[in-house]
């Protein structure tokens, strides 16, 4: 009888010790997918250890991998005004990130968690007054499934592009899941494809709008002239976060300004006349918000 008792007890112990690891790891793989029942909205808890007294966010110990610039940023001493960094996606932002980041020495963070650039050794799914502006493709005051209420953001940086090229490069990372990869030349005249681009002409328009009548501080940061001279663009993107200058990373962006986020030129791709005259006209509807912002004129965007 005591022998089979103990046979019992192993069982049922081992269907206890089955179901909590079960429990563990059902629970892990929910939290991945629903980052925002995490412990606080401001965290992600993963294998990094926290090193600041006011971020439990996990701190990178590797930044953009080898690229020649050694400059691993920092978070904030003490705690800064939330900054969205807002653009619509296809815009630049990861690449204003880097440029931000070795520019002032400090990190920047995001409402997301992209695991490429996570990788690459940037702060995801930190979106506290530990970073310097925090990287957003919302609509200003839209609550999503990422919040449980809108961020109180006190400045906007918003980096606007041709929508052309805009729509280009989010199709891009779309349908190839990657920051620097291409659809190729053959597959855009595909139904989805242009169906595709019609949304996001409709969603440029409604986010551009939403922060263009942003009431706070806004520095509006055209990505051609990023083009032209980032050097330029990125002291007037300090002076705004009324940050110091970070000569070491600077003479390391004179060397690799791309960071790597780069996509290599295509073809110009097609779009549908229809895609091409709904692109013509949400930028004329938005276009008079934007020259009170020194943004020049799109010229070619049907081309």
């Amino acid at each position: 009888m005591a022998k089979y008792s103990v046979k019992h007890i192993a069982i049922a112990l081992n269907v206890v010790l089955f179901s909590i690891l079960s429990l563990f790891l059902a629970t892990r793989i929910y939290l991945y997918f629903f980052p925002e029942l995490r412990s606080g909205i401001d965290c992600i808890p993963i294998s990094y250890p926290p090193t600041h007294p006011y971020i439990t966010s996990p701190i990178p110990t590797v930044h953009y991998g080898n690229l020649g610039c050694p400059i691993t940023p920092k978070i904030l001493p003490k705690p800064g005004p939330k900054v969205a960094l807002a653009s619509f996606p296809g815009s630049g932002n990861s690449w204003v990130r880097y440029l931000m980041e070795q520019g002032s020495g400090y990190y920047t963070g995001s409402v997301y968690i992209d695991r490429k650039l996570q990788s690459y050794g940037n702060l995801e799914s930190v979106f506290n007054s530990s970073v310097i502006a925090i990287k957003t493709h919302e609509s200003h005051g839209i609550i999503n499934k990422y919040f449980t209420k809108a961020i109180d953001y006190k400045k906007c940086i918003l980096i606007v592009r041709n929508p052309k090229q805009t729509l280009i490069a989010e199709i891009n990372r779309f349908f190839t899941n990657d920051h620097t990869k291409s659809v190729q030349t053959s597959k855009w005249k595909s139904d989805n494809i242009q169906q595709k681009l019609l949304e996001l002409a409709y969603g440029w328009k409604s986010f551009m709008l939403s922060w263009l009548d942003y009431s706070n501080p806004l520095l509006v940061v055209q990505y051609e002239k990023l083009m032209e001279n980032y050097q330029l663009e990125l002291h007037r993107i300090l002076r705004f976060l009324e940050l110091d200058i970070n000569e070491e990373g600077m003479q390391c962006l004179e060397h690799n300004n791309s960071g790597y986020f780069k996509r290599f030129k295509q073809s110009e791709p097609y779009l549908s006349p229809e895609v091409l005259l709904l692109i013509q006209h949400v930028y004329s509807e938005v276009e008079p918000l934007l020259t009170r912002h020194n943004v020049t004129h799109y010229s070619g965007i049907i081309n």
